[in-house]
């Protein structure tokens, strides 16, 4: 089975932007195999932190591979997250499908200077 991934925000603030996988909420605190994100919240709409912490959990849940996921979140967050408004939806297989064709920019700036802390056990 493959998944639908889901975005709204309900509100103005960073917890008001809600993620659902299959219709189950997600968090940023919900480990991944070994792996955890460490954000606060998702976010998209920007390049920031939070879009950043959303691209990592994103890519970690639909290739099921840590190391690629660390490797190309930044450009995900770039060419994907960034780009999403208040509600937006993506499948595993559209996931797959840009990790497929995906090349790594270098130059990637985020909006923000903040970083998104990832620890893999």
């Amino acid at each position: 089975m493959d998944y639908v991934y889901c975005g709204k925000k309900v509100g103005w603030q960073p917890s008001s932007e809600k993620v659902w996988a299959n219709g189950k909420p997600m968090t940023p605190e919900m480990p991944i195999g070994k792996m955890v994100v460490n954000g606060a919240a998702f976010g998209w709409g920007y390049l920031g932190a939070r879009s950043l912490s959303l691209a990592l959990f994103l890519l970690c849940h639909a290739l099921k591979s840590t190391v690629a996921a660390a490797r190309y979140h930044r450009q995900f967050a770039a060419d994907v997250v960034r780009g999403w408004g208040n509600e937006w939806v993506i499948t595993g297989q559209e996931i797959r499908a840009w990790y497929a064709t995906a090349t790594l920019d270098k130059n990637i700036e985020e909006d923000d200077d903040a970083k998104t802390p990832v620890h893999s056990d």
